[in-house]
């Protein structure tokens, strides 16, 4: 995951410099060097902390310059937010690992801070420790049950690890907080396409698309529901829209060719599916929605290389036995064995042209 799909939907309520500028507002930091904003490496350079203790409402915290830095005599909610400011400022560069123990020291000084509690999570669930995230992230909701950003990234944390239903739960009590957030049905209409709910997921995207008509990956979704409803016609008008948005998008193209074949226009779907392919090689689907085509187009041959390509990239296809079922068949295609014979007989008698030069 990169630094930018982690903190897109998550603007910071202030900007780092503005952070800093705080604390050295109130006089906890008298003077931060230049070096330390340009190379924010230096941070692993901080003292370790002996005690993690808040200052008392009307304390002023007692620091004393050392080094390249500082230190403090008394850590302090102040430290915190110190420590959150680099760790973000890190983790926005990419840099998870570097932020990870940063953000790690400010929340044991404040267990309780929301803020602090969340950019953690959303660390650990970019590094992958999905468990400690989603352990955080409920931490978050118990501190303060109406934080949007942390229902939505639970919610879809909790799908990817399989348990899409009690997401959906979460992005709806999401959705009830903020009722005009594309993003929120959008998502929401991915997941219910997963449980195979495409009634719900045509629902949900299609309400995403009122709320910006100009959002073309929920039009593809849309469309994409639309023609697993059998309902083709409108479900190419739906992926058109979104392919004028955004004509190179890979996932837009199948969208399109499914439709297609699901209108018995098997050669316009083939042309989808191998654009969609030199765009985005890596998609199973498409492999396995081109092999589909080529099987109707009668070209056995060609349909057994996609359908393999499909399960070399979904090696736990749900639908791995039967898509194995259909490989065996296309197998006893006379076509298949005609091109298999053909094969043979040039491996065992090459022509002039096959066989290697003979030196003189």
């Amino acid at each position: 995951m990169t630094a930018t799909q982690l903190f897109a939907r998550r603007p910071l309520s202030s900007s780092i410099s503005n952070m800093v500028q705080q604390l050295i507002l109130t006089g906890a930091i008298t003077a931060l060097p230049l070096q330390a904003m340009a190379q924010p490496e230096i941070i692993t350079d901080f003292p370790q902390l002996p005690n993690h203790q808040t200052v008392q409402q009307g304390e002023k915290p007692d620091y004393q310059p050392v080094g390249h830095f500082f230190e403090t005599r008394r850590p302090s909610r102040t430290w915190s937010n110190l420590y959150l400011a680099f760790g973000v400022q890190l983790a926005s560069r990419g840099q998870l690992l570097a932020s990870r123990p940063l953000l790690e020291r400010a929340y044991s000084i404040e267990p309780d801070n929301a803020d602090i509690a969340f950019m953690l999570a959303s660390v650990r669930e970019g590094l992958g420790d999905l468990e400690k995230a989603a352990d955080i992230f409920k931490h978050v909701i118990n501190l303060d049950p109406d934080n949007l950003d942390a229902l939505y990234k639970l919610g879809m944390l909790y799908d990817k690890q399989g348990n899409t239903k009690e997401g959906l739960e979460l992005l709806q009590r999401a959705i009830n907080l903020q009722p005009k957030e594309p993003f929120l049905y959008y998502d929401s209409g991915v997941l219910y396409s997963k449980l195979g709910n495409f009634n719900k997921a045509a629902e949900f995207a299609k309400k995403a698309t009122e709320l910006d008509p100009n959002f073309a990956e929920a039009l593809n979704n849309y469309g994409y529901a639309l023609a697993n409803l059998g309902k083709y016609q409108a479900s190419l008008e739906a992926v058109n829209r979104s392919l004028e948005l955004k004509p190179n998008s890979a996932a837009s193209l199948d969208t399109r060719g499914f439709a297609y074949q699901g209108l018995n226009q098997y050669q316009n779907a083939l042309d989808d599916y191998n654009k969609a392919i030199s765009l985005n090689p890596n998609i199973g689907e498409i492999h396995l929605h081109r092999a589909q085509a080529l099987e109707k187009l009668n070209q056995p041959v060609q349909a057994i290389l996609s359908y393999k390509k499909y399960l070399q990239l979904e090696p736990k296809a749900l639908d791995k036995k039967s898509v194995l079922t259909r490989i065996k068949t296309l197998q006893s295609h006379p076509e298949y064995k005609q091109t298999l014979k053909t094969s043979h007989d040039k491996k065992t008698n090459p022509m002039p042209n096959d066989s290697p030069q003979q030196s003189k």
